[in-house]
């Protein structure tokens, strides 16, 4: 009964339940930090998230987010199937079916 207890197997279980719980600990760490910062992040600061080689798009989506009207516009426009009501599924020339 007492040898269960400072049996080395146990002792390297035991290491290896803290390893895990601290890998646990540090991931549930990062997912709270990665949320809080999703939460502080504005509209401008999509615009920083665009990589250098797409820069050239950066002046479309601040006038996109300065209207957002015309976002919708635009939906309707190539995506007649969004506007008719029906956003379950979506098919192209090809008879691919995007969902």
């Amino acid at each position: 009964m007492f040898g269960s207890w400072f049996s080395p197997r146990t002792k390297a279980l035991k290491e290896e339940i803290g390893y895990w719980r601290g890998i646990a600990g540090n991931f549930k760490k990062e997912a709270g930090q990665t949320k809080r910062e999703l939460a502080k992040l504005n509209p401008d600061d999509i615009q920083d998230l665009i990589p250098e080689k797409y820069s050239f798009l950066k002046p479309v989506i601040s006038q996109v987010l300065e209207n957002p009207e015309m976002l919708q516009g635009l939906i309707s426009k190539f995506l007649p199937q969004l506007k008719k009501g029906n956003p379950a599924s979506i098919s192209s020339n090809t008879g691919q079916v995007w969902q």
